[in-house]
């Protein structure tokens, strides 16, 4: 079966890197290699917790005993089922996510292509994943406080049950003219709590490494857009400064009125002077000439 590839060997994603890097966005290359880095990261976890999730279901298949052993070896193998189907879900929203990284990706390269490089601003369109990466993460911090919950009541139970079977135990010894034993420190004891536990603790650390992840990206995305928008402020303040620049040169007064010449020169001097004028300095030439 072939691997899927990972973002950052998308032929997309390390064009639009490329792109960025060779138009002075280092920032912003930066910013997108760290989000599509946190996705990579996501699905990495969720991979090692299916095959530890399948581990423990092996490990139940192989455990033998009477009742109580058996009924915590369905329970644990349920649980497991159970967090393979969470799981499931969870890598299926990733890879939404992933579609609209890789889209938004490919529309920018080829805007690029088209339209030039001004369509580098459109990087800030990968801030639409922010409201799906917060989703995500409000029902992972949901089912992290009901695994938590879930935890505590497994501990509670088997406390009780545990306190109930060494007063059985003490019971017994008593009635043999035995001292009462404690048998709180047994290693035994907290088996079937870490049994019960395990599975609910392998998705705790999932949901905690997912929830940092999706912090981490919502962090970068918020951050890109704010960097593009520091980026279209200071082009636009130095267009303006070009225009300002560009228009005190052309609405300058001319000062070297001497260096115009032929039918400027000309012209020049009817606007100013009139016709009056002008036919005495031909008169003046006229007059110089015959003297000569």
């Amino acid at each position: 079966m072939e691997q899927a590839r990972t973002l950052t060997n998308e032929e997309y994603i390390i064009e639009l890197l490329e792109m960025l890097t060779q138009n002075q966005r280092k920032e912003d290359a930066n910013l997108l290699y760290e989000i599509c880095s946190h996705i990579e990261s996501m699905e990495s976890k969720l991979t090692a917790v299916e095959k530890e999730l399948e581990q423990v279901t092996k490990q139940m298949n192989m455990m033998h005993g009477g009742g109580t052993v058996e009924k915590t070896k369905d329970t644990v193998t349920a649980v497991a089922g159970h967090l393979q189907e969470q799981s499931s879900k969870v890598k299926t929203q990733i890879s939404q996510i992933k579609a609209t990284i890789l889209d938004t990706a490919k529309n920018i390269v080829e805007g690029v292509k088209q339209k030039g490089k001004e369509a580098l601003y459109r990087v800030a369109e990968f801030a639409k994943i922010k409201e799906k990466m917060s989703s995500l993460r409000k029902k992972v911090e949901s089912n992290i406080k009901d695994v938590n919950g879930t935890i505590d009541k497994i501990t509670e139970f088997t406390s009780v049950v545990r306190t109930a079977n060494q007063q059985v135990k003490n019971a017994a010894r008593t009635l043999a003219d035995k001292e009462e034993k404690d048998y709180s420190k047994q290693t035994g004891n907290t088996r079937m709590t870490e049994l019960l536990t395990m599975p609910w603790r392998v998705q705790r650390g999932l949901l905690a490494g997912i929830d940092m992840h999706a912090e981490s990206i919502i962090e970068a995305v918020e951050q890109l857009s704010k960097h593009v928008e520091r980026k279209k402020d200071a082009e636009k303040g130095r267009e303006e400064e070009m225009e300002r620049v560009t228009g005190d040169v052309v609405d300058a007064p001319v000062v070297a009125e001497e260096s115009v010449y032929g039918l400027d020169a000309f012209d020049a001097y009817v606007e100013k002077n009139g016709t009056e004028k002008l036919q005495e300095r031909i008169k003046e030439g006229g007059g110089e000439s015959k003297k000569r």
